[in-house]
């Protein structure tokens, strides 16, 4: 059953961190070890264990990035986003010392260099910000990692909307959900049309091309109870009022099109201030 094979894996785990540990009693200085050793402690559920182990690794070897990068994922599951991002902005850079060692990381690479330009854009640091988010969205775009590169325009489009070119962030928008089409993760779509259709409403877009990006994320999460479907629903309810009844159920009756139009709405159209 999985209870064995997880209490086997705990047993093995323990046992190697034994053998890690007696090593590093020898070897005090050996940096591979270190970030083993640290690995198998936050396993064994001692993380302050596991991030002093890492940071001892960085201090024998500035370019174990591994350390780096396991030190920044604990910083940010304790919530110390701005600790971790400076230790994701060494890993980066670690990486692209040494190209050919993270030919196979695409994906892991591109989410931190997303969650350094989060940090920079909850500083206020926006034109930081935007370039991480554009060169997320261009590496992704090579990588073929479509959606780490919706991601990327989503946050990059509220970026430009803050900074008052709702025009660029409607592109943003666009780009992301012809992306989103293929994407299986429909609670991230659902918000994604929730937010672009809020943009057109803020923006002063035709109200029943608002409605439609409200019900096409409606139903994206029509089997879902969350709060996040509640909040799309509300949306939906809203703009239904200041559409009208007989206006709303002529959207209904050609959603797909409604949408489809929406969706394809020159960007331009959005004016430049809210």
């Amino acid at each position: 059953s999985s209870d064995v094979c997880s209490s086997d894996l705990a047993g093995r785990d323990r046992e190697a961190y034994t053998q890690y540990r007696n090593m590093l009693g020898r070897w005090p200085d050996n940096a591979n070890a270190l970030v083993n050793y640290g690995l198998l402690a936050h396993r064994l559920g001692n993380d302050g264990e596991a991030v002093d182990s890492w940071q001892r690794a960085i201090a024998v070897d500035a370019t174990q990035w591994r350390a780096q990068l396991y030190i920044a994922e604990a910083l940010e599951q304790q919530g110390q986003l701005q600790a971790a991002a400076r230790h994701y902005r060494m890993y980066l850079e670690l990486a692209a010392a040494r190209p050919g060692e993270h030919r196979d990381d695409a994906s892991a690479l591109l989410t931190v260099l997303i969650k350094v330009a989060d940090s920079d854009a909850a500083l206020d640091r926006r034109d930081e910000a935007g370039k991480g988010y554009a060169q997320a969205a261009g590496l992704a775009e090579e990588a073929k990692e479509s959606m780490l590169e919706s991601l990327a325009l989503v946050r990059l489009a509220d970026l430009r909307e803050k900074s008052g070119d709702a025009a660029e962030a409607a592109r943003d928008y666009q780009r992301a959900l012809v992306l989103d089409a293929s994407s299986a993760d429909t609670k991230s779509v659902a918000a994604d049309w929730l937010n672009y259709g809020q943009l057109l409403h803020r923006h002063g877009q035709k109200e029943r091309l608002v409605f439609a990006c409200f019900l096409h994320a409606e139903e994206l999460l029509s089997v879902d109870a969350s709060a996040e479907r509640a909040a799309i629903v509300e949306a939906r309810s809203q703009s239904a009022s200041r559409l009208g009844r007989a206006q709303a159920a002529k959207v209904l009756s050609r959603k797909s099109a409604v949408t489809a139009e929406a969706l394809s709405l020159p960007p331009a159209k959005l004016s430049t201030q809210p």
